[in-house]
């Protein structure tokens, strides 16, 4: 796995359900493989400020993921789980992740330096 990446998880406020009081990270240096978007893609959808998706690989297995995780990787690029983890041919081997990254000053961006 070339990738690296730490797992931020959302707390709530006590009392709500939708209001998010602070991101805590819940794992660091997991393993992965980010399939990556065409670098014209890229440049295209970060002009338009459209959401470009990616599939990540892990061999995590262990790890509980949950929807609206963010992940970060070395770069400072975040990735926001938008579906329950896939458990490919339910081989217990690597998950497969589904996940939006944002384009600079997206709302749903996290502001990383706040949480380090």
């Amino acid at each position: 796995m070339r990738h690296r990446v730490a797992v931020w998880r959302q707390n709530l406020v006590q009392g709500t359900a939708q209001r998010i009081d602070r991101y805590t990270q819940a794992y660091a240096g997991v393993p992965c493989f980010i399939q990556p978007a065409s670098s014209a893609l890229q440049l295209y959808y970060s002009q338009r400020g459209t959401v470009v998706t990616h599939t990540i690989y892990t061999t995590a297995v262990t790890r509980a993921f949950e929807r609206e995780d963010v992940l970060v990787d070395a770069k400072g690029n975040q990735y926001h789980l938008t579906a329950d983890p896939l458990n490919a041919l339910e081989s217990d081997v690597y998950l497969q992740l589904v996940a939006e990254q944002y384009p600079e000053g997206a709302k749903k961006r996290l502001d990383v330096e706040s949480f380090q």
